[in-house]
Protein backbone atom coordinates (compact mmCIF):
# COMPACT_ATOMS: atom_id res chain seq x y z
CA UNK A 1 0.00 0.00 0.00
CA UNK A 2 3.03 2.34 0.60
CA UNK A 3 3.63 4.26 -2.76
CA UNK A 4 6.87 6.47 -1.55
CA UNK A 5 5.34 10.04 -1.80
CA UNK A 6 5.74 11.40 1.71
CA UNK A 7 4.56 8.93 3.51
CA UNK A 8 1.05 8.44 2.05
CA UNK A 9 -0.51 5.49 1.39
CA UNK A 10 -2.57 4.93 -1.90
CA UNK A 11 -6.47 3.24 -1.41
CA UNK A 12 -6.56 0.15 -2.50
CA UNK A 13 -8.00 -0.15 -6.24
CA UNK A 14 -11.30 -0.83 -5.41
CA UNK A 15 -11.65 1.68 -2.81
CA UNK A 16 -9.85 4.35 -4.99
CA UNK A 17 -12.15 3.11 -8.08
CA UNK A 18 -14.89 3.94 -5.23
CA UNK A 19 -13.74 7.16 -4.92
CA UNK A 20 -13.30 8.19 -7.95
CA UNK A 21 -16.79 7.43 -9.29
CA UNK A 22 -17.89 9.85 -6.56
CA UNK A 23 -17.84 13.63 -7.06
CA UNK A 24 -15.34 15.67 -5.74
CA UNK A 25 -15.96 17.63 -2.40
CA UNK A 26 -13.64 20.75 -3.88
CA UNK A 27 -11.21 20.47 -6.44
CA UNK A 28 -9.66 17.06 -6.18
CA UNK A 29 -10.15 16.73 -3.03
CA UNK A 30 -12.82 13.99 -1.29
CA UNK A 31 -14.11 14.74 2.57
CA UNK A 32 -15.06 10.82 3.83
CA UNK A 33 -15.71 8.66 6.78
CA UNK A 34 -13.15 6.29 7.01
CA UNK A 35 -14.60 3.00 8.50
CA UNK A 36 -11.28 0.63 9.50
CA UNK A 37 -10.94 -3.07 9.57
CA UNK A 38 -11.58 -3.16 13.04
CA UNK A 39 -14.26 -0.77 13.34
CA UNK A 40 -13.45 2.49 14.15
CA UNK A 41 -14.66 5.25 12.29
CA UNK A 42 -12.99 8.91 11.70
CA UNK A 43 -15.48 11.60 10.22
CA UNK A 44 -14.25 14.02 7.53
CA UNK A 45 -11.06 12.82 6.53
CA UNK A 46 -9.56 14.24 3.23
CA UNK A 47 -8.40 12.33 0.74
CA UNK A 48 -6.48 14.16 -2.34
CA UNK A 49 -5.51 12.21 -5.09
CA UNK A 50 -6.85 8.51 -3.36
CA UNK A 51 -4.12 8.87 -0.97
CA UNK A 52 -4.07 9.46 3.21
CA UNK A 53 -2.23 8.29 5.83
CA UNK A 54 -3.86 5.24 7.00
CA UNK A 55 -4.26 1.39 7.56
CA UNK A 56 -6.76 -1.41 6.75
CA UNK A 57 -9.49 0.51 5.73
CA UNK A 58 -12.94 -1.39 5.24
CA UNK A 59 -15.09 1.11 3.98
CA UNK A 60 -15.76 4.83 3.05
CA UNK A 61 -18.57 7.26 3.05
CA UNK A 62 -18.25 10.24 0.81
CA UNK A 63 -19.60 13.22 3.43
CA UNK A 64 -18.53 16.25 1.14
CA UNK A 65 -18.97 18.13 4.58
CA UNK A 66 -17.14 21.44 4.40
CA UNK A 67 -15.29 21.93 7.39
CA UNK A 68 -13.68 25.97 6.24
CA UNK A 69 -10.22 24.68 4.53
CA UNK A 70 -8.46 27.54 2.67
CA UNK A 71 -11.36 29.87 4.02
CA UNK A 72 -10.01 32.80 6.29
CA UNK A 73 -11.83 33.82 9.56
CA UNK A 74 -14.40 36.12 9.71
CA UNK A 75 -14.13 39.01 12.26
CA UNK A 76 -16.72 38.64 15.15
Amino acid sequence: MFDGRGGLNTLPQKLRQFLLDQPETTDDLHVVSVILKDGRVFEDVAISHCSLVAADIAELHVTHRRWGFGQQAKPS
